[in-house]
């Protein structure tokens, strides 16, 4: 029977029709998690964008408590 199979499909695309169910498990196994938990992966895109947007919020919070100023010193 595994011979047929394998002159039937061939190797590759044995390959490739395996990878692809496993990828669509993956997948559906990762939709489920994220809709059952939307708090934690809402919390964690928050983190990610926050991380990134770090320096353009502490800059912002430094203009807004006006720190920046303390730094800039005129060159003589």
């Amino acid at each position: 029977m595994v011979r047929a199979d394998v002159e039937q499909r061939g190797i590759g695309g044995r390959i490739s029709h395996r990878l692809s169910d496993s990828t669509m498990d993956m997948i559906d196994d990762a939709v489920d998690y994220a809709e059952e938990n939307k708090s934690k992966v809402a919390a964690g895109i928050a983190a990610i964008v926050i991380w990134f947007a770090r320096g353009p919020i502490l800059d912002g919070l430094a203009a807004f408590l006006g720190l920046d100023e303390q730094e800039e010193e005129p060159s003589a």
